[in-house]
């Protein structure tokens, strides 16, 4: 539906991103919970970084100045 559709939303990209890291690169993943948004941050050497795949033009680590000040909840599957 990602590829078909024009539009997606957070968990539309969200999962889409868990299941090309799942076969194609293989990296620890974790989704971050906020209110109203769903993020994704991978893990490399030992340390977490957000990588959230609707923040346009983010690099690895960075977050949407909207939740800057906010502690998402951390799902690790």
């Amino acid at each position: 539906e990602l590829l078909f559709y024009p539009y997606s939303d957070c968990e539309d990209r969200v999962y889409a991103m868990a299941a090309l890291n799942r076969n194609y690169i293989g990296l620890e993943m974790a989704a971050l919970l906020y209110p109203k948004h769903l993020s994704a941050a991978v893990k490399l050497e030992h340390q977490w970084l957000e990588a959230d795949p609707t923040y346009l033009g983010a690099s690895l680590g960075m977050r949407q100045p909207a939740y800057t000040n906010i502690e998402p909840e951390f799902i690790n599957h």
